[in-house]
């Protein structure tokens, strides 16, 4: 499980982002609750600016880079 403090890739530009943590969500389409990640972006046309993508769809979209220690 990922945790607040690690930063991961969005593989497909490359770019980085920062966990805030793991919040819940409405989706939009089912209105049901769903598990959700809350993320900054630590690039600098987007520096600051959060984001929150459902869990799932992040772990296909995302790759692990570093923990907060590392």
């Amino acid at each position: 499980m990922m945790k607040v403090g690690e930063v991961y890739k969005f593989k497909k530009r490359g770019t980085m982002y920062l966990i805030l943590g793991v919040v819940s969500m409405k989706n939009p389409e089912t209105r049901e609750w769903v598990d959700a990640v809350l993320y900054s972006s630590l690039n600098d046309e987007n520096l600051g600016k959060r984001f929150v993508r459902e869990l799932s769809d992040f772990k296909d979209k995302f790759e692990f880079v570093k923990g907060e220690n590392d």
